[in-house]
């Protein structure tokens, strides 16, 4: 069962919505809701939204947002390819100090990088090298070593791949931080 709340079905008056106590809206269960459909019911709200429905921004002055700024500037569209590694030059230098574990291995983040089973116990730094994609293992202001950084995906791709890679790695991380029932 999906449970939608459709705008058309909010009790609007001429100074916004009124609120009292629980939300004021008519939630429509049925058995399967398509994407397409889904889609449909948005745009149609939007629409109705920024056209029909004041708005308690002060830039908005209780008018709905169309009526408030008539002509509002095209939004950029998004990129042909998306490089998704591009964050890291944002932390290129940038040192992360951590102890080493038993097993030789230090985590930085969601992976576990191997320091050295002569460092068991005593702390290293991973300082990023961007442009190498790893990092560099420092011990007592000297080099023991390069690792590559994990995670990375190392290519460009399109806008479309690219927001279906993250949407995937959302999935997985909510589904490794979910409760076991049982």
């Amino acid at each position: 069962m999906t449970s939608v709340t459709h705008p058309s079905c909010l009790p609007w008056q001429e100074n916004g919505p009124e609120i009292v106590g629980a939300t004021p809206a008519t939630h429509v269960s049925t058995p399967e809701i398509l994407p397409t459909q889904i889609e449909r019911i948005r745009n149609q709200s939007t629409g109705e939204a920024c056209h029909e429905w004041p708005n308690k921004a002060l830039s908005c002055g209780n008018r709905p947002p169309r009526v408030a700024f008539l002509a509002l500037p095209a939004r950029p569209s998004v990129p042909l390819v998306v490089d998704p590694d591009a964050w890291l030059h944002t932390i290129d230098g940038r040192a992360y100090v951590r102890r080493v574990q038993d097993n030789g291995c230090a985590p930085v983040g969601e992976a576990s990088y191997y320091a050295g089973r002569d460092l068991v116990g005593q702390q290293v730094a991973f300082r990023v090298d961007a442009a190498a994609r790893e990092f560099v293992v420092i011990h007592a202001g000297d080099e023991r070593g390069r690792v590559p950084i994990k995670g990375l995906l190392q290519r460009l791709m399109s806008f479309d791949a690219f927001v279906d890679t993250l949407a995937t790695q959302a999935r997985t991380n909510r589904r490794a931080t979910l409760p076991v029932a049982g």
